[in-house]
This record gives C-alpha cells, sequence and structure tokens, in this order.
C-alpha cells in the first residue's frame, strides 16, 4: 500500500460525501414528491404539462398567488388548475375569467373543486363517483375511454347536452380516464364522454349493481362565464406523466394550449412548490430579484479574487461606524465593568465609620486613577 496517498483517501471520501449531500439537497430543493405537482418528475406529477405550459411563453408560467391573475392578460390565457386544495381564492379567478381568461378544472373529487366551481360562477358540477366501463377502456373498467365529437361514434346516445366539436379540442378524438368520474353539465357544452356501457360505481364494489345503470357520462365540459370559459374534466390523472401517452391525453392537453396564446399552471389553490424552485419563479418574474442576486454574486467573487481588499474595506467601513472604538482589541480599559465611585465610598464608610469625607474622597480617587490609568488622578 502506498502510504503516502493513504492519508488522502478520508479526505477524498469526505469530498464525495459532501457532494453528494450537496446534490441531495439541491435536488430536494427544486423537485416534489406531492401528487399532481408541478415539479414532481415522478409517474405521478405534472412536471411534463408544465414543460409545456413553459414552451408556451409569453411571461411567468406558474402563478403563486391568486392576485397575480390581476396582472395576466386575460384574452388568450388558459390556466390548468390541476387537483385543487383550496377554493377560498376562487374571486381573484373568477375575475380573470369574466375577463376573457380560460380555466382548466381537473380534479375526481366533489367537495372543494364544486365549491370552486360555484365561485368561479360555472355551473358544471364534479359528481365525485367513480367510472367504470366494461366494453371500452384501457385494460380495466377502471379506466374507460371517452371519445369526443372528433370520432363518429361519440355521443350516440348521451342524455346530456350533446358535445360539440369545440375548436378547444380541435384533434383529440378520445380522453383515458384512470379511476375519474362523471361530470354533471348542467347546461354545460360536452367535450367528451363515455360510451354507452359507462356506469357511475356508486359503492364502490367494482361491479354494476342495485340502482347503478348503463349510460354514457359526460367527462369533460365547457362553458361560458362573462367574456371566457371554464373547462372541467373528471379526473386530474390525465395530466400526470404516467397518462400523457394514453390513448387522446396529450392531444387532448397540446389541443387546450394550441387553442391559447398563453399558458399558466396553477399553484394559488394548492400547495406551494418546493424552495428553490420557488426563488425561481420569483427571479424569473421579477426584475430587480434578479438585479439583487447579480448585485450579490458579483460582490461574492469579488471576496473570492480579492479578499485583502474586501477586508481592508470592512476594516475601514468598521472604523467609520466605532466598531472598533467599541469592540476592538485597543479598547480603553474605561470601557471594562467597575464598582460605581458612589458604591465604593459607601463601603469605605461602613468599613471605616470614623474616617473623614474627604479622606474617603482620596481613596476614591486613588481607587478611580488605578483603574484607568492615572487618567483621573488628581
Amino acid at each position: 500500500m502506498n502510504g503516502r496517498g493513504s492519508p488522502r483517501a478520508p479526505t477524498a471520501a469526505l469530498l464525495v460525501l459532501s457532494i453528494l449531500v450537496l446534490v441531495t439537497i439541491a435536488v430536494g430543493s427544486v423537485s416534489s414528491t406531492r401528487d399532481f405537482g408541478a415539479y414532481n418528475p415522478t409517474w405521478d406529477g405534472t412536471s411534463t404539462l408544465r414543460g409545456w405550459i413553459d414552451d408556451s411563453g409569453g411571461g411567468p408560467n406558474v402563478v403563486l398567488e391568486p392576485s397575480r391573475y390581476r396582472t395576466l392578460r386575460a384574452n388568450g390565457t388558459v390556466a390548468f388548475v390541476v387537483a385543487p386544495q383550496s377554493d377560498s381564492r376562487g374571486m381573484a379567478l373568477r375575475r380573470f375569467v369574466r375577463r376573457g381568461g380560460t380555466v382548466v378544472v381537473m380534479d375526481d373529487r366533489a367537495n372543494r373543486s364544486n365549491d370552486l366551481l360555484a365561485s368561479l360562477g360555472a355551473d358544471a358540477r364534479i359528481d365525485g363517483a367513480a367510472l367504470r366501463d366494461e366494453r371500452h377502456n384501457y385494460h380495466s373498467p377502471a379506466m374507460p375511454i371517452a371519445t369526443t365529437a372528433n370520432t363518429t361514434a361519440a355521443n350516440t346516445t348521451t342524455a346530456n347536452t350533446t358535445a360539440a366539436n369545440d375548436s378547444l379540442v380541435a384533434t383529440a378524438d378520445r380522453l383515458t380516464l384512470n379511476y375519474g368520474t362523471a361530470i354533471r353539465p348542467n347546461g354545460a357544452t360536452t367535450l367528451a364522454a363515455t360510451s354507452d356501457f359507462g356506469y357511475r360505481d356508486v359503492n364502490g364494489n367494482g361491479t354494476l349493481d342495485g340502482t347503478e345503470h348503463l349510460d354514457s357520462y359526460p367527462v369533460a365540459t365547457v362553458e361560458t362565464v362573462g367574456d371566457g370559459r371554464v373547462v372541467v374534466v373528471g379526473d386530474p390523472s390525465i395530466a400526470i406523466n404516467s397518462m400523457l401517452s394514453r390513448p387522446g391525453n396529450e392531444r387532448f392537453v397540446r389541443d387546450l394550449l394550441a387553442a391559447h396564446d398563453r399558458a399558466v399552471f396553477d399553484y394559488a389553490h394548492g400547495e406551494a412548490p418546493p424552495p428553490f424552485a420557488l426563488v425561481l419563479v420569483v427571479l424569473r418574474r421579477s426584475l430587480a430579484a434578479q438585479l439583487t442576486l447579480v448585485s450579490a454574486l458579483a460582490l461574492v467573487a469579488l471576496a473570492v479574487r480579492h479578499p485583502k481588499s474586501i477586508s481592508n474595506a470592512v476594516s475601514r467601513l468598521s472604523a467609520r461606524v466605532g466598531w472598533s472604538r467599541r469592540f476592538g482589541a485597543n479598547a480603553d480599559a474605561s470601557a471594562v465593568p467597575s464598582v460605581e465611585d458612589d458604591e465604593l465610598a459607601a463601603a469605605i464608610e461602613r468599613r471605616y465609620p470614623s474616617w473623614s469625607r474627604d479622606r474617603i474622597e482620596r481613596v476614591v480617587a486613588a481607587s478611580r486613577a488605578a483603574r484607568t490609568g492615572g487618567e483621573d488622578d488628581d
């Protein structure tokens, strides 16, 4: 074994470990594991959709706060709200729609999303019961394949509003759900519906029984609200990374993007993005933040290249504001805490009650002179 090389081994191992830790922290800061998260690159994330939205251009592509909708150009902009966690701030989104924006709400849960739809002024509602189709599906009845008006077989006997060949889905001919649910149009236009063999699995036992019956159920609708539109899709899974490759899903989403000039991903009604991703979003839309970062990096680079100059500058600044006088090594002795003169005089008077006042004051003065190096000596 080479004796000279062995001491380097711990250093190299520490360096490798440090790099791994930093990489892990960086990845954790920029990515997410949240279901339907725009920064989640795994199978259940929507990072692919966010990438398509980023490619659409047109300024900031992630909405972090509802107030951001006030500054967005509504006409020609579509906002994707996937599996929303909150409906409490829907009024800003409502005004965005009424000014001409399009909002796409994707969810299979009835409560929160229906509250959000109500706050938007939309009539369509999410049913909530699992939707199954034993005949027309993708490998499983729990994954029904719905068809659009672009397919001749679509909506042959649907009991709801007849689907229209809306420009929003100009080329998509189908949509593959994954444990999705039906949409109750309530007057909205149906964009996609299951075959006539679909049914709502109300009791969740995976079998057609009881009051459940076969029918064609809408799974995507669109309606006009003010000058804008609200699209409702009964399954957020069509937007996740692993489902975009299923029959019709990518084309459906790309049709929605192609029908608009700009697109944004809504985080205002969900959990916040990862820390570093949040920083990137803020930097991207704020010139002041960009200038601050550039200035900070310039100072760091200057400190690395000219450490002595920076040290001298800091020393001069410290001297100017008085830090060196108060905290420096040459601070005078008077800054050291000491017994006050009157306290010392009182102590001497108690110890030597027969001493005159003049004598006590001379002793106190001598003590003070000894503490201060004679500066106060009479």
